[in-house]
């Protein structure tokens, strides 16, 4: 994909998602105003935004927050055809094996067997790392991500991390407001 700059519209969905942040808005507003700051996997400014605050920066939040507790492992799936890339539930074509074309090419089946092969260890195991696989990372303070691009499962560290700091520092703020028990 290539990256498309933030128009007026999504500029102030970005302003009025963080309006009562304080700094978080232009925080933000500069963050997602930088084209150079999205990955062109990830499509438009305004399509990262809206994963980001939708899915991915809550799933890195959660898995954050887990990992202090227990071993977490998170991985993204950015491997995809065009016109669409890679899109919500396409891993899960992968994970059972599911291949329709264009999905059936022997990049396709390298991907289903790796994660097979992760979900499969995991399930037996508690861990997700099997031998003849890439090491896939735990999630924790490095912000380790098992990344499954279209050349096979390649471990990374600090997906969005710009982005998902800044959703964090909001989701934590509205955590603040709650009522506390005992109080």
């Amino acid at each position: 994909h290539k990256v498309t700059p933030l128009g007026s519209d999504g500029a102030k969905q970005i302003q009025n998602y963080y309006a009562h942040y304080g700094d978080l808005a232009a925080k933000a507003a500069k963050l997602y105003g930088d084209p150079g700051t999205t990955n062109p996997v990830d499509g438009d400014v305004i399509n990262a935004f809206n994963t980001d605050v939708d899915f991915r920066c809550g799933a890195e939040l959660i898995a954050d927050w887990h990992s202090r507790v227990a071993p977490t492992w998170q991985f993204q799936f950015s491997h995809g055809y065009e016109p669409l890339g890679a899109v919500h539930l396409w891993d899960m074509f992968y994970v059972f094996g599911w291949l329709k074309p264009p999905a059936d090419q022997p990049r396709d089946r390298m991907l289903v067997d790796q994660e097979q092969g992760y979900w499969a260890d995991f399930a037996k195991t508690g861990d997700p790392n099997a031998p003849g696989l890439p090491i896939w990372p735990k999630s924790g303070a490095g912000r380790a991500y098992l990344d499954f691009t279209s050349n096979g499962a390649v471990a990374k560290t600090g997906l969005r991390l710009a982005a998902c700091t800044i959703y964090a520092r909001k989701i934590e703020q509205d955590l603040g407001m709650l009522p506390q028990a005992g109080r």
